[in-house]
């Protein structure tokens, strides 16, 4: 057990240095960068996707936004057994109400709103 404490140490304390050094600098500023082009890439499609998107109400396409958001949906079963086990006590810090990532989108020409 005390090895494998002393090794994660270690290659903790390499990590580090090897962080300091030129090569490591120019490593992390690489993978920076390349993690800023995929977020374009995904702006990028998310834009071309929400132009293709049709208003249910109005029927226009092109003027609808969509972002995603944590929706509360039910009462979850795992809480609610918590809730009965603890004597309320959990429902304090969690709640009851489970909570799914949804996609919220936005007509800009008529102001509907819709999930999916």
């Amino acid at each position: 057990m005390d090895i494998i404490v002393l090794i994660f140490i270690g290659i903790i304390i390499i990590s580090i240095i090897y962080a300091n050094t030129d090569k490591g600098k120019k490593a992390i500023e690489e993978i920076e960068k390349q993690e800023k082009k995929q977020e374009e890439k995904q702006k990028q499609l998310k834009v071309n996707m929400d132009k293709k998107i049709l208003c249910p109400h109005c029927q226009e396409k092109g003027h609808v936004t969509t972002q995603k958001i944590k929706k509360k949906k039910g009462i979850s079963g795992a809480k609610a057994t918590g809730a009965v086990l603890t004597a309320g006590l959990s429902t304090l810090a969690t709640g009851l109400a489970k909570k799914e990532d949804v996609t919220e989108a936005k007509c800009t020409n008529c102001g509907q709103v819709w999930h999916y």
